[in-house]
């Protein structure tokens, strides 16, 4: 992404096997000749309900217009447990509605928990968060639009297989609280290592709660012969 002002790159890990059909469609516009979102700009750059704080980035608009879409079927929202809108760098899609989603996708520029359960998480950034904050800084027409006053388009778009980058996702029992150390060593193909110890403390999760809307978890394609009853579990 770049403008007058400054260029860049962000790369974001996607999450196929926690929201395949999310990642699947993205990847589907990503990967055409040329990618469906180069030259598309971010058309909405907005400041959260607090004065002063960022909220999201906002493109894949081919119009720049903000009801622009693909050419692809809308798809349903796909939510998951382990997927909740707590940082920045959070990639999710942006929708007009229930199960509209198609290409129009958003970067978090702060955690914003009141969008849980209700925008699909599909991936989020491991490099280049200087450009998101240089974005997420471009002056805008007004507070209601949150169009950006100066271009900021997405110039190339590819996918890849990134062997420098991860995502590291933890998880505690329910009801665990404390503080742990957490030591992560990797190795390259060479076997070279190297280790990084982060403390991590535990508690409860009280930002989306009683707030988040429930949702029904996926459900498994059925097969059955006419005329005979089969039971499904819904979770």
């Amino acid at each position: 992404a770049g403008d007058p002002a400054f260029t860049g790159s962000m790369i974001l890990k996607l999450f196929e096997d926690l929201a395949p059909r999310t990642t699947g469609q993205f990847l589907t516009l990503a990967s055409r000749n040329p990618s469906f979102f180069e030259g598309i700009i971010f058309h909405r750059i907005a400041d959260s309900i607090t004065p002063g704080e960022n909220f999201v980035i906002q493109g894949g608009d081919p119009t720049g217009t903000g009801t622009g879409r693909s050419d692809l079927p809308n798809f349903d929202d796909e939510f998951h447990v382990d997927l909740q809108h707590t940082s920045i760098g959070i990639l999710s899609m942006a929708k007009a509605g229930d199960d509209t989603n198609t290409s129009q996708f958003f970067i978090t520029d702060a955690p914003t928990r009141f969008l849980d359960f209700n925008h699909s998480i599909f991936g989020r950034m491991t490099s280049g968060d200087s450009v998101r904050e240089g974005i997420s800084n471009v002056a805008v027409n007004n507070s209601t639009a949150n169009r950006p006053l100066t271009d900021v388009k997405m110039s190339d778009v590819q996918v890849f297989m990134d062997h420098e980058n991860g995502v590291l996702m933890l998880k505690a029992p329910e009801g665990a609280t404390g503080t742990s150390n957490v030591t992560v060593t990797v190795t390259d193909q060479a076997g070279k290592t190297s280790h990084q110890t982060f403390s991590v403390t535990v508690a409860a999760d009280t930002s989306n709660s009683p707030n988040a809307p429930p949702f029904l978890n996926e459900v498994a394609d059925v097969t059955t012969t006419s005329g005979t009853a089969v039971n499904v579990q819904l979770t």
